[in-house]
């Protein structure tokens, strides 16, 4: 009987030792993923361009905020750590699933941190659907990339860590109680001072701190203003507030669309380049289309929507900006581009390169349509692009007796900066792919703006096959023609190591070239006045379906032929936005705190804008709310 008493002592014992020391290697393996974490954020820090703005102030918020943060991340794996320690009573168990969690978000890091350095946002649903989801054929990545980002995530994150879980499994018994308690009310004192610190530095319009903070992932820190407007130590008017106007119910269109039969039912074609750089619309990158514009008319200042796809379609056909995204789902409004095409009994259809459910614009632009194409088959964007021409002059060839059409044809080959060897020839010395982790300020664009132009020549050719085609039908005397972007490609133009699109609101990521020809056009036209996508919609609904409604009805858009103001210009998402005017930048981030800079995106202090300049913008804004 004493003996099984002595025996049970030992199990309890030696179970109660085994628990303790599972824990600590868990805590243990949790300071090391913090430390990595932090390093990580530091070095994303590094290789941004918000290294510009760090000062000492800034570098003293940062550092203790970065391991707040890490430690935050760190704890959801060891809280994962001790449930399968727990369960399976066994420690290598939990350090294999510790290892392989901690190492995956080390990797998130490292591609959140490029994704940040190149278009200034993080990696966030809306990308991941686009990688591994429905839109995952948008994105192409040659060998050589996916090789340079395997090393380099071994170096940065797999083998570091690696290093260091066997060190911690080698002395985590030296881990003493005294020592955790130290530790975790330090981590504890980083993460409150992190928001602390930022509310004080949004009070005081510390912006370096304020700056720093949108390195990190996922960080949503306090800020104090309403506090500090409520305590009277920060009027009112020492900063501009975004908050909107009292919005309420949906009004769209504001009466009832009025339209005459006496406008003859034209074919419209619509032809849209996915990230379409204007300085690529030239009579030796794109021969065909410039040699189509001279029949007809050409916008040289025209502005997109957005600078990412999404805002940009959404503003193309609603003649709305994407801020209305989910009250117009709500709502169940369509354009009303595509409900008059309906009613004048048009055959609709589209051809697009990428896949049209990510976004999904099948949901929100063609919802009302019974069926379009929604995704054409092709392993490249090349191959799609020959496919969706050959598909949309198959279209024209036979198209349904009697009636017109509509038709919008969307290439993505110049999106995806991917073409085989044997295209990649016309303009030398090109990359033979687009290698994004080799960007930086002082990197020749030379090669890599080839290799696009290249991608530009190719969708010429294709486009100069449709248009050939509408020759031949005979169709030109019929048919509206309308060729633009989506929005643009930037090519570190502004030399601030700006590349590609969808990261702010800049001139180079949203002017486009914008080619448009009618029956009876006076022919070979250039007009310089600005003009945006919102006025896309407004003319074809106006000049070509016999809409009598004032613009203001339908679209915060105007005529294209008219000269008048479109400032403050509105660009952006459903969350982030921005506001162009003629002499600054107005725009969100996902903290929700402005960011004003000069048309050459240089900064400028908030105070630069007007209360009335934003009246005005939020207004325009909100134009479709209320009455």
């Amino acid at each position: 009987m004493q003996g099984n008493l002595i025996l049970l002592i030992l199990i309890q014992t030696r179970m109660k030792d085994n628990l303790f020391k599972g824990l600590k290697l868990g805590y243990t393996l949790f300071l090391a993923m913090t430390i990595l974490t932090a390093i990580d954020f530091i070095l994303n820090l590094i290789k941004s361009p918000i290294l510009d703005y760090m000062d000492l102030t800034a570098w003293l918020y940062f550092i203790p905020t970065s391991f707040g943060h890490a430690a935050l991340f760190s704890l959801l794996i060891l809280i994962v750590y001790c449930f399968v320690f727990v369960l399976t009573r066994s420690k290598r168990t939990a350090l294999y699933t510790f290892i392989l969690l901690a190492i995956f978000l080390q990797v998130f890091f490292v591609l959140d941190g490029l994704v940040f350095n190149i278009y200034r946002f993080h990696i966030n649903g809306f990308v991941l659907q686009l990688l591994l989801g429905a839109g995952a054929n948008i994105f192409t990545f040659g060998v050589g990339v996916v090789l340079k980002f395997i090393v380099l995530i071994g170096a940065v994150a797999v083998i570091p860590y690696l290093l260091i879980s066997i060190l911690a499994t080698k002395y985590y018994n030296r881990l003493r109680g005294k020592t955790v308690v130290i530790i975790s009310s330090l981590l504890l004192v980083c993460i409150v001072f992190s928001h602390v610190g930022h509310a004080v530095a949004a009070g005081v319009r510390q912006v370096s701190i304020q700056k720093s903070a949108t390195i990190l992932p996922y960080f949503f820190p306090l800020t104090m203003n309403s506090l500090l407007l409520r305590m009277g130590i920060t009027d009112k008017n020492d900063f501009v507030e975004l908050s909107d106007l009292d919005v309420s119910d949906i009004n769209y269109p504001k009466n009832i669309i009025r339209s005459s039969d006496s406008i003859p039912n034209y074919n419209i074609l619509y032809i849209l380049v996915d990230s379409w750089n204007p300085d690529t619309f030239t009579k030796e990158i794109t021969p065909n289309i410039y040699n189509f514009s001279n029949r007809g008319h050409v916008f040289t200042n025209h502005i997109s929507s957005s600078s990412g796809t999404h805002g940009s379609m959404f503003g193309l056909f609603f003649g709305a900006p994407l801020t209305y995204k989910k009250d117009f789902q709500l709502a169940d409004k369509s354009p009303i581009l595509i409900d008059q095409l309906l009613y004048r009994d048009y055959d609709i259809e589209v051809f697009p390169s990428a896949i049209f459910t990510a976004p999904p614009f099948q949901e929100e632009v063609f919802k009302r349509v019974p069926t379009i194409n929604t995704q054409v088959f092709g392993n490249t964007p090349f191959q799609r692009d020959s496919t969706i021409t050959e598909m949309t002059i198959d279209y024209i060839k036979n198209r349904k007796g009697g009636k017109p059409f509509f038709a919008l044809t969307f290439y993505d080959t110049a999106h995806a900066m991917s073409i085989p060897d044997s295209h990649n020839i016309q303009f030398q010395p090109a990359w033979a792919e687009a290698d994004y982790m080799a960007l930086s300020n002082d990197i020749d664009r030379t090669p890599f703006f080839n290799l696009y132009k290249n991608c530009v020549y190719y969708i010429d050719y294709l486009v100069g096959k449709v248009l050939s085609e509408l020759d031949q039908q005979d169709l030109l005397d019929n048919t509206v023609v309308i060729i633009t972007g989506d929005h643009s490609q930037e090519f570190n133009e502004n030399k601030k190591n700006f590349w590609g699109h969808g990261s702010k609101s800049t001139q180079w990521q949203t002017r486009v070239p914008l080619i448009m020809y009618y029956p009876n056009i006076e022919a070979k036209k250039t007009y310089r006045h600005m003009t945006t996508h919102y006025d896309i919609s407004s003319t074809t609904l106006r000049n070509f379906l016999g809409v009598e409604n004032p613009y203001s009805d339908f679209s915060i858009g105007i005529n294209m032929y008219d000269t008048i103001s479109r400032y403050p210009h509105i660009l952006g998402g459903d969350v982030n936005y921005g506001f162009l005017f003629s002499d600054k930048i107005i725009q969100t981030n996902y903290l929700g705190t402005l960011e004003v800079f000069d048309t050459q995106m240089n900064e400028m202090p908030t105070g630069s804008i007007t209360a009335k300049e934003m009246e005005t913008a939020i207004q325009r804004k909100n134009h479709f709310y209320g009455n």
